[in-house]
């Protein structure tokens, strides 16, 4: 109950336009290596999930905690959460944050996608502050 409330907070104050960084990972860079601990406290490396994923034919999922914001980070997709950014319920998505990431570490991401190619270049970006605003399938389709 208390991601579901989480989630609905932050879904519903997200209105970061101007204020977020545009800046982001472009199409034809080099993706950033991953390496983090899944739900079940796995390594997951992301360099050796491309060549099992090739091996196998097949996709597994895990869930990557990123403690350090290293990741979002790492794809420019991080964000400090504050007045500025965040106008709307600020206190409450304040308290949230920190809450679920732990004190003084009130950072979420920009929701983006990026598809990455085998060659570890990025292939597709979709990097919207507005969360409303996702990758439509059919792009996602038409870049793999």
């Amino acid at each position: 109950m208390k991601i579901l409330l989480f989630a609905l907070a932050v879904f519903s104050i997200v209105r970061l336009n101007a204020q977020i960084d545009q800046e982001h990972l472009k199409i034809g860079e080099k993706a950033p290596e991953i390496q983090s601990r899944d739900q079940n406290g796995m390594i997951i490396d992301s360099k050796a999930i491309l060549k099992e994923t090739q091996e196998k034919f097949g996709v597994t999922y895990s869930i990557v905690h990123d403690d350090s914001n290293k990741i979002m980070n790492d794809y420019k997709v991080a964000f400090d959460v504050n007045p500025k950014n965040v106008t709307n319920y600020y206190d409450k998505v304040y308290e949230l944050v920190n809450e679920y990431n732990g004190p003084d570490n009130a950072v979420l991401p920009v929701p983006a996608t990026y598809l990455i190619g085998k060659d570890g270049l990025i292939e597709y970006v979709q990097y919207d502050p507005d969360y409303k605003k996702r990758s439509d399938i059919s792009e996602l389709l038409e870049s793999l």
